[in-house]
């Protein structure tokens, strides 16, 4: 399924991938901004109950975590890959109607925005944390 991931923090910013890194961008209104947004949501990689995201328009990549960046990098079919592209979904930490990403082999880290590029962070338990933690998914 394509969908889009909305940060629920800044209205009209959505995550999309720019220069294989991760980024929360507002929307442009190009063409090029909506196939960076959007992404296939899959089955976990390394767990079918978990979820991975493939980008729409670079063939066989998809978002990983490396080190604590979020990133789009090729599949190479490693079992670290797979690991560092699934995520636990879980109800929004700010909101239970939205949805964050908790990362399946780092437990209690989660993906959410710092100066516009998409981090993994341990939760903190702030408002701010849960709030930048939370995404709406959209369909493009």
């Amino acid at each position: 399924m394509a969908v889009s991931l909305l940060a629920s923090n800044w209205p009209y910013y959505f995550i999309r991938q720019r220069n294989s890194r991760a980024r929360v961008d507002g929307q442009d209104g190009t063409l090029l901004f909506v196939q960076d947004a959007t992404f296939q949501e899959r089955p976990g990689l390394a767990d079918k109950t978990l979820v991975s995201f493939k980008s729409a328009n670079a063939p066989g990549r998809f978002l990983r975590h490396r080190h604590i960046g979020v990133c789009l990098d090729t599949n190479d079919d490693s079992e670290a890959f797979h690991n560092d592209a699934s995520f636990h979904v879980r109800p929004g930490l700010a909101n239970p109607l939205l949805v964050s990403f908790e990362a399946r082999n780092f437990p209690e880290r989660y993906e959410r925005p710092q100066n516009f590029e998409l981090f993994l962070h341990e939760n903190d338990g702030s408002e701010l944390f849960r709030r930048a933690a939370a995404f709406r998914g959209h369909m493009p």
